[in-house]
């Protein structure tokens, strides 16, 4: 069965609650802990979705993005 993008992702979080958490998240700060994860959700509606966050800096994306994982996984 398939349903649109937007369905999807609000059938996973709901945007506001993401946005919510997130921040919580990088506010405690936790950004050198946060990683990329696709376990339920497409990559690119992921990425979308964490572009639009206009609290995070492209530094805390890119660390979210690949660079926790990559010292993680090292």
């Amino acid at each position: 069965m398939s349903m649109p993008i937007c369905q999807f992702l609000i059938s996973v979080m709901p945007e506001s609650l993401h946005r919510q958490l997130l921040k919580n998240f990088i506010d405690a700060g936790l950004e050198d802990r946060l990683m990329l994860g696709t376990d339920n959700m497409p990559l690119g509606a992921i990425l979308n979705r964490l572009n639009g966050f206009e609290f995070l800096s492209e530094q805390q994306r890119t660390k979210i993005n690949y660079e926790n994982a990559a010292r993680f996984f090292n």
